[in-house]
């Protein structure tokens, strides 16, 4: 967002909590003006604008940097892999791990093709092998491990520009691409059973 679009957002929220927040002198509003642009600065203007609608909704003060940071993580999450498909991808990366008469696999390039969160839960390729030589049971323990993980993940998670929608064409598109499965369809023996 540019400096214009996050003095607008602060127009809007001096606006909505008039009757509440105590007026801005002109160099701490400039300041705020500043911090808030330095830290929107990947963020497309019409998800800043959405999501401070979001938190118009739910903010009974007037609405901080966290609090639209919060609103613009989960507008993120409505568009980032869901936790099943991620964990389907990690089991796919290790059903990869071991077979007789394949050549060598990549596994650093296996890694970095999982979505964020599994890298981030995982750390690296070397705790997917690890997974690879759990019992079901210890692998259902850690689904549940990484089904928490995720849930915090996705309230902490980066700001990703990418998964933000900077108009309602994008905000389509970006809805349909989380509809389409992330494992390519399955062809013949591809590892599993």
């Amino acid at each position: 967002m540019t400096v214009d679009e996050v003095t607008a957002l602060m127009r809007w929220n001096v606006a909505m909590y008039a009757n509440c927040a105590k007026p801005l002198s002109e160099e701490n509003a400039a300041t705020q003006i500043t911090i808030w642009a330095a830290e929107l600065a990947n963020v497309p203007a019409y998800a800043g604008q959405r999501a401070m609608r979001k938190a118009f909704t739910v903010c009974k003060f007037p609405v901080t940097l966290a609090d639209l940071c919060d609103q613009l993580r989960s507008i993120q999450a409505e568009y980032a892999v869901p936790v099943a498909d991620a964990w389907k991808k990690i089991l796919w990366m290790i059903s990869r791990v071991h077979y007789c008469g394949e050549p060598p696999l990549d596994y650093p390039a296996m890694f970095s093709a999982l979505p964020d969160v599994a890298q981030d839960w995982l750390g690296s390729y070397h705790a997917a092998l690890a997974l690879n030589n759990m019992s079901d049971e210890g692998r259902m323990y850690k689904r549940g491990e990484f089904e928490r993980y995720y849930e915090k993940w996705t309230k902490t998670a980066p700001l990703n520009p990418v998964l933000l929608p900077a108009n309602e064409e994008v905000e389509k598109q970006l809805a349909a691409e989380r509809q389409k499965p992330l494992l390519p369809p399955k062809r013949g023996y591809d590892g599993w059973y």
